[in-house]
């Protein structure tokens, strides 16, 4: 008897998981306004939602570039350490419903790779989502969770 019920939930679970129809996600982002070189301005946020940075305060020079063939690289300098680039990686951009917010909105999903550690080789892929608030000569993104920063850029 035991036998059989076990046997039973085994075939429930695996005809349930097997017949789900996967969307595809299309890779081309909804609008073009993002693609370009944008410098960083400001972020705030933070649990507190108050803790404030500027390149001023930090020393850092950040910049976002977007390319047309939806890669992305995102480039840090300051006074005393010469700008490195991250290797590029995948952007989209797509009308999602937003964690935070709960409606329909322009979300950015930034894929970026996390090296392993020695003696470990290969990387992990982390799906950043950001809110995009606006976009025009300045661009306003907030990540999409609670206790997330929201950053402003200038293009370049």
């Amino acid at each position: 008897m035991r036998c059989s019920l076990l046997f039973l939930a085994c075939c429930t679970l695996t005809a349930n998981s097997g017949c789900r129809e996967k969307k595809k996600e299309d890779p081309r982002p909804v609008s073009t306004e993002i693609v370009g070189e944008w410098q960083w301005v400001s972020s705030i946020g933070g649990f507190t939602g108050r803790q404030e940075t500027t390149p001023a305060s930090t020393g850092d020079q950040l910049t976002y570039t977007f390319h047309r063939d939806s890669t992305f690289v995102s480039c840090v300098g300051s006074k005393s350490v010469p700008t490195q680039c991250l290797d590029p990686v995948v952007f989209t951009v797509r009308k999602e419903r937003s964690l935070l917010f709960g409606d329909v909105r322009s979300v950015l999903t930034i894929q970026r790779k996390i090296y392993l550690a020695p003696p470990d080789t290969g990387f992990h892929i982390l799906k950043d989502r950001y809110v995009i608030n606006k976009t025009s000569e300045n661009l306003d993104i907030r990540q999409d969770y609670p206790s997330g920063f929201g950053m402003k850029f200038r293009r370049k």
